[in-house]
C-alpha cells in the first residue's frame, strides 16, 4: 500500500476485491455498462477491417 497524501492511501488488491464484492454484482455491472465505449472510432488506424470493429 502506497501513501499518497497525510490521510490517503492506495488501497491494496484485496481491499479492492472486498469493495467490489460488497457493492454486489448488479451495481458493477450497472457501472460497467454506463462507463464502458469503444476507444477505437473510424479515426483510429487499425480499429476496423472491412468495416467491422476489432476486439481483441
Amino acid at each position: 500500500m502506497g501513501k499518497v497524501g497525510k490521510y490517503w492511501r492506495i488501497p491494496c488488491k484485496s481491499a479492492l476485491t472486498q469493495a467490489r464484492q460488497r457493492l454486489g454484482a448488479r451495481v458493477m455491472s450497472d457501472l460497467f455498462h454506463r462507463l464502458v465505449r469503444p476507444m477505437g472510432t473510424t479515426e483510429t488506424l487499425e480499429a476496423f477491417l472491412n468495416g467491422l470493429r476489432i476486439v481483441y
